[in-house]
């Protein structure tokens, strides 16, 4: 499990709070409610789509420099 989704705390009488009850807390008191915890997961979403598929990109974009300027010298 991605350590970073996971919500497990230790209450204030010491017992340890998982599953749905620590996601509750987590979503309603952590983040402070529905829209900007959803808000955060696309963040999030869209952070890692961009380190997954920036390199392919960017591979992209040299390529079609390289053919540009062969374009414009021939």
């Amino acid at each position: 499990m991605d350590r970073k989704y996971d919500y497990r705390f230790i209450n204030k009488d010491g017992k340890l709070v998982a599953g749905p009850a620590s996601v509750l807390h987590q979503i309603y008191s952590v983040k402070g409610g529905l829209q900007e915890y959803n808000d955060w997961v696309g963040e999030e979403y869209i952070k890692a789509f961009i380190r997954q598929n920036s390199e392919e990109v960017n591979d992209e974009l040299e390529a079609e420099a390289r053919r540009n300027q062969l374009k414009l010298v021939g």
